[in-house]
């Protein structure tokens, strides 16, 4: 069976080979933007500098995302994503930083790409370069005008906001418009989070399922991230969902992270009802002896000794 033409020109474009790009193009006539979208997903990737310039000045759309690499249609060049990427994610995330420069470049000399520069899809790629702590490429990103606060978003985001007008925090269950800051946080990646607080990483940053960066450091014990956002204003003490930094911190064992929450003036347990009880009821004595120490103003020994008490005779506790 022969193969269709867009595995051809994927397999061609993976390949940097400018010649059999070009002889499918000229081939296919009918559909020759679409190839030449997808030609500049596969030869930004693979970083054919030259193919790429090519492929720009044919007029291929930096910005388009392409469903093909959801399942990896096209003879294997690609790991299957959630959301389809564009070529500037694709170009990010194989570390290709020229490759890049000439696709942002490109961009600002086309007229008409106000859109492009303030809210284009291809700002999603910041994230790519978040994620594998690459500093080098996520300075070029931003230099050339991504947005450091710019919310996870997909195509599916996309259609949900304009087809339901449901406003530009609605997101798909996947993204849940996460930023950048999200990002560096959860990861413990103390440098590249400096260098998106310095750039402009809001203090607001919530991501829509309920979380902040400062949330996601404290749970994963990233002790010098946390140090970062409290000193540039993050409040130690924020509750989210129900937890406050402190709380999630103990839950997961990071004493440190508890220490240096209440040193920057945090108060790690706020409610014995929400917090302490839930505790003892489910046994979690790591996180009660780490919280218990910063809770002598909210409750005696006398009233922790009758909660274990009562908890112990209905069988809610496993603390002995």
């Amino acid at each position: 069976m022969a193969q269709q033409p867009t595995h051809l020109i994927a397999a061609a474009a993976a390949e940097g080979d400018i010649a059999k790009v070009t002889e499918y193009l000229e081939a296919s006539q009918l559909n020759r933007k679409y190839l030449q979208d997808i030609a500049l997903q596969y030869a930004a990737e693979s970083g054919h500098e030259k193919l790429v310039k090519m492929l720009l000045k044919g007029g291929a759309t930096i910005d388009l995302e392409i469903d093909t690499h959801r399942t990896s249609l096209h003879v294997g060049h690609s790991s299957p994503t959630w959301c389809p990427p564009t070529a500037v994610h694709l170009a990010v995330k194989n570390g290709h930083q020229r490759t890049v420069k000439i696709l942002l470049e490109h961009q600002r000399r086309i007229p008409l790409s106000r859109w492009f520069l303030k809210e284009g899809r291809w700002m999603g790629a910041l994230h790519e370069a978040v994620g594998k702590d690459d500093i080098a490429m996520t300075k070029l990103m931003l230099k050339h005008g991504a947005d450091v606060n710019y919310p996870d978003r997909c195509v599916d985001c996309l259609y949900k906001y304009y087809e339901k007008r449901l406003g530009p925090s609605s997101v798909c269950g996947r993204c849940q418009g996460r930023t950048a800051l999200h990002i560096a946080a959860e990861n413990g990646y103390e440098n590249m989070a400096r260098l998106l607080i310095r750039r402009g990483a809001t203090y607001n940053s919530q991501a829509t399922f309920g979380t902040t960066p400062l949330h996601l450091a404290a749970q994963g014990g990233h002790d010098g991230v946390v140090l970062a956002l409290v000193q540039n204003g993050w409040k130690p003490g924020n509750i989210i969902s129900g937890s406050s930094p402190g709380l999630l911190a103990a839950k997961n064992g990071h004493r440190t992270t508890v220490d240096l929450l209440t040193k920057h003036g945090a108060a790690p347990i706020k409610s014995v009802e929400w917090e302490i009880s839930p505790l003892i009821k489910t046994g979690d004595a790591v996180a009660l002896e780490i919280l218990l120490p910063h809770a002598d103003n909210i409750i005696s020994k006398h009233t922790l000794e009758d909660m274990l008490e009562n908890a112990a005779s209905t069988g809610d506790t496993k603390i002995q």
